[in-house]
């Protein structure tokens, strides 16, 4: 089994809210899919040389249904273990998804046309906090280490999980300051004017220097990430 940790959806700004303290690593999903060696793939790309595209094409589906019993296995591991939503007719209710879940599953079955799966993924509960979810990870993780299957890969991705009304608080406080001064904002010189109020609530915009009445909406992280940086 191949195992990598996956932390693209944290994106660069997310990444310094967290370090600051505005937010959370937590877990997002783990993916079941085939994986193959650079060599393999090389060897793969020989055989599709030497085959006609027929040919190629009946070999992919036996690869792909060949890959549906040890994914099987593995699931079946995990319903042993956990309570996982839309896994079968019983879970796949919405009294169910109403309920404590630990992992919600999802396969290609069907989407791929057939009535098979050759990959699966489990999402973690987001109603569930942080803590809880990556101690659920925490316990995942040595189940999946001791598997051994042949050109199965596991994908553990990450994502950020924000203090929104924190950032939005701060967010806001750094645009009243800068309402009518020229900033550089994402890289373009400009500046923050409110464009929409409603009961008391602000809504900011960004007009690039010389505009009058296109701009850009303000996202709180990102204004909050300049002050940060220091950038504004």
């Amino acid at each position: 089994m191949y195992i990598e940790h996956d932390y693209h959806y944290i994106n660069t700004n997310e990444n310094l809210l967290i370090e600051k303290g505005y937010g959370k690593i937590s877990i997002h999903s783990i993916h079941f899919d085939r994986h193959y060696s650079e060599e393999q793939k090389e060897k793969n790309r020989q055989i599709a040389e030497s085959m006609t595209s027929e040919q190629w094409s009946r070999h992919c589906e036996e690869v792909a249904k060949g890959f549906s019993k040890p994914l099987n296995d593995i699931l079946k591991q995990f319903i042993d273990r956990y309570d996982i939503h839309q896994v079968s007719e019983e879970t796949d209710t919405m009294e169910h998804y109403k309920s404590d879940w630990d992992l919600y599953f999802w396969s290609n079955k069907g989407w791929n046309g057939k009535d098979y799966m050759d990959c699966f993924k489990l999402d973690f509960n987001t109603r569930r906090s942080v803590e809880k979810n990556m101690a659920l990870l925490n316990e995942i993780i040595p189940l999946v280490e001791s598997m051994e299957y042949e050109n199965i890969g596991c994908l553990i991705q990450y994502d950020a999980v924000l203090d929104k009304e924190k950032i939005e608080k701060e967010a806001k406080e750094i645009c009243e300051k800068f309402i009518g001064k020229f900033i550089t904002y994402c890289g373009i010189e400009g500046k923050i004017k409110v464009v929409d109020e409603v009961n008391n609530y602000k809504t900011y915009g960004f007009f690039r220097k010389g505009a009058r009445s296109k701009y850009y909406k303000v996202s709180n992280t990102e204004i909050l990430a300049m002050k940060l940086r220091e950038a504004i």
